[in-house]
């Protein structure tokens, strides 16, 4: 008797060759199951971490006020800080020097100062002016 007529599929038969693009599905379920897991495991011990750390209520309100966040945020920014209103802060600024420096890298040295353009003194630029004027009068 034969078995192809019953449906049963053969036990010994080579199994159907699978895609290259079923190979990757296949490999990157694989990937995420195991690297999914050790990711939510790692942030829920850095969040019980920063549940620990100790803070002031005046210090999220002052975070919040000067670096323009919500009371959630500015608790976070407090906790990962390990509740120093001074790191948050210096980090903040650095945060917004960056960001000005990549709006005007032209003006990069004068940002880091915390000065515009007009602000500086430049003695390269009180001579062109000097020379300016002098063309300029009569």
């Amino acid at each position: 008797m034969s078995a192809e007529g019953d449906g049963a599929e053969d036990p010994d038969a080579p199994a159907a060759e699978l895609t290259p693009e079923e190979k990757f599905s296949l490999e990157m379920d694989a990937y995420e199951a195991r690297w999914g897991k050790k990711r939510r495991v790692a942030e829920e011990r850095r969040r019980r971490l920063l549940l620990k750390v100790k803070i002031h209520e005046a210090d999220v309100e002052t975070v919040a006020r000067e670096c323009e966040l919500d009371a959630d945020a500015a608790e976070l920014r407090l906790r990962e800080h390990g509740g120093g209103v001074e790191s948050v802060l210096r980090a903040y600024i650095r945060e917004e020097v960056r960001a000005l420096i990549e709006m005007h890298p032209e003006d990069a040295e004068n940002v880091e100062l915390g000065l515009t353009e007009k602000d500086v003194f430049s003695p390269a630029k009180e001579e062109r002016a000097k020379d300016r004027s002098k063309e300029t009068s009569p």
